[in-house]
């Protein structure tokens, strides 16, 4: 069963933030690629929620890896799935809110 995917507005901020990176640093290419990524993983996700890793600190949270350094971070509901935030890695770890 395919559940809904429904976005927080810190998803739709640090998304958009990623993105600009992207497109600022390696071009609108680049940051076009990251989204189609960003979209199949999305429908794995929606079709098949459990594909994810789950995170020992939160109930219900799992993690995929986007890129090598993009990690998203979903909660599981019966009906949808809702997207928590996207992490670029590379960052400092403490500013993790999921670590």
């Amino acid at each position: 069963m395919e559940r809904s995917i429904i976005t927080t507005p810190t998803f739709r901020k640090k998304l958009n933030d990623i993105c600009g990176f992207i497109e600022t640093e390696f071009g609108r290419k680049t940051a076009f690629d990251f989204i189609l990524r960003l979209d199949l993983q999305l429908n794995k996700v929606s079709t098949r929620p459990e594909i994810g890793r789950p995170l020992v600190t939160r109930k219900n949270v799992r993690s995929i890896i986007l890129k090598p350094h993009s990690k998203i971070y979903y909660k599981i509901f019966p009906s949808r799935i809702t997207l928590l935030s996207i992490i670029d890695m590379r960052q400092d770890p403490r500013k993790n809110p999921f670590n």
